[in-house]
């Protein structure tokens, strides 16, 4: 009786939105073909994930995706480990694949954990629609600034239950937006899907650091990094400390200071 296949939608997932390097593997190429691209692995479940590339690669069948070490266009596109999967299915509407992991046995999860914890992140995606365009079709900047706030509002809605809300509603404690940046890297246009990757950083005693990383949804392409610095105030607009559910939250999506390669070397060993 033969095994039936494990449906991913039916299995909890990892949200990651993190670069990857993808190249073809297991058939005769042409020599015009592409062989590799970058694109962006969006999540990870038992036994497989979703990512996007390029259309120019088309993948299917075989894939090898190796991890990037880093979101910073300015650094070498170092890959710390590398994936065998198999593409199962394709949305060409999203530009979306679907792929089975092909680890070895016994290997699979202590691989997925690594990975895991290299790209501990908060995601949320976003549209673009008409407000957010000009007449050309363009995203105005502006937006990008915006889609940092709802990023950060959305992942303390998700992180902070309803009576530290209203506790820290009640005490006047406000959350005070000391700086915010912005570096744009590349265009986006009207219905372009954007996946906004948020982690924290530099967390003391009375501020902490987001800092953003913008995606095309349908290339992978990173277009845009951010940050912003926070800190608090009480309701004399008195300096205080971070409000315990904020730090705590806050630390679960804390970037790592373990090199990505390491990390996932040990977690393949």
């Amino acid at each position: 009786m033969e095994t039936p296949s494990l449906d991913r939608r039916n299995t909890s997932r990892v949200r990651v939105a993190h670069p990857v390097h993808i190249s073809l593997a297991g058939r005769f190429l042409a020599p015009e073909e592409k062989l590799s691209a970058n694109g962006l692995l969006l999540d990870l479940s038992d036994g497989g994930l979703n990512f996007v590339c390029p259309e120019e690669l088309m993948p299917s069948g075989p894939v090898e995706i190796g991890v990037l070490q880093s979101t910073n266009p300015k650094e070498p596109a170092r890959e710390s480990h590398s994936l065998q999967a198999t593409v199962v299915w394709h949305d060409p509407k999203t530009n979306r694949y679907g792929a089975r992991l092909l680890s070895p046995a016994g290997r699979e999860q202590d691989l997925r954990e690594g990975l895991t914890h290299v790209t501990k992140t908060f995601v949320f995606d976003r549209t673009a629609f008409l407000p957010d365009t000009n007449a050309e079709g363009n995203v105005y900047f502006a937006r990008f600034f915006d889609w940092q706030g709802e990023t950060r509002e959305a992942y303390l809605q998700q992180g902070i239950s309803p009576e530290e809300y209203r506790a820290m509603l009640v005490s006047k404690t406000m959350m005070v937006t000391m700086n915010a940046a912005m570096e744009y890297l590349k265009m986006l246009r009207l219905f372009d899907t954007i996946y906004v990757r948020m982690t924290t950083r530099n967390i003391r005693r009375a501020s902490l650091e987001l800092s953003f990383a913008f995606f095309n949804g349908r290339t992978g392409e990173l277009v845009g990094r951010g940050s912003q610095r926070l800190t608090f105030q009480d309701r004399k607009g008195r300096i205080i400390p971070v409000p315990p559910p904020i730090q705590r939250i806050a630390l679960v999506i804390e970037e790592t200071s373990l090199n990505p390669a390491e990390a996932l070397r040990h977690a393949a060993s």
